[in-house]
C-alpha cells in the first residue's frame, strides 16, 4: 500500500503460503514460514507459484519511515 497516492501493489508470492505462520522482529521485518505443498490434481504453479509452501520461508523488510 503507498500511503500517498493510496494504491495497492500485490506480493508476489512463489509459494503457497495458506497455513504458514510468521511473527515480526523487532526492526519490524515480518518473518513468515511454511505453508502447503503443491497438491498434484488441486493445485497448481498457476495457483501459487511451483514452490512447495512446506519449506518456503519469506521476508518482508519495512520501507524507510521518509517513504511513509
Amino acid at each position: 500500500f503507498i500511503h500517498q497516492t493510496h494504491a495497492v501493489r500485490p506480493l508476489e508470492i512463489e509459494s503457497n503460503s495458506f497455513c504458514a505462520g510468521g511473527t515480526f522482529l523487532s526492526n519490524g521485518t515480518l518473518i513468515n514460514v511454511g505453508g502447503n505443498p503443491v497438491v498434484g490434481g488441486y493445485t497448481s504453479a498457476a495457483d501459487f507459484g511451483g514452490l512447495d509452501g512446506l519449506q518456503a520461508v519469506r521476508i518482508f523488510e519495512p520501507c524507510p519511515s521518509a517513504s511513509v
